[in-house]
């Protein structure tokens, strides 16, 4: 009989810390989630940025509103 009461409450326990360790697991891979949308972001933003003032130039060139030199 208490042989199956400390295997009821080994039971409990692992599964206690099971779902500790798989919530911390889940935090851990959306911080990792975020961390890595963010990485993108900021490269895609900093690819973006001298696009856009080469565009913009290349524009007025074509358009002739600055000179050619």
């Amino acid at each position: 009989m208490v042989l199956m009461y400390m295997v009821i409450v080994l039971l409990l326990f692992s599964f206690l810390y099971y779902k500790m360790v798989s919530k911390r697991i889940d935090e851990e891979a959306k911080a990792q989630v975020e961390e890595k949308n963010l990485l993108y972001s900021n490269i895609i933003h900093d690819v973006k940025t001298p696009m856009t003032s080469i565009l913009g130039f290349a524009r007025a060139l074509k358009d002739k509103k600055v000179p050619d030199e």
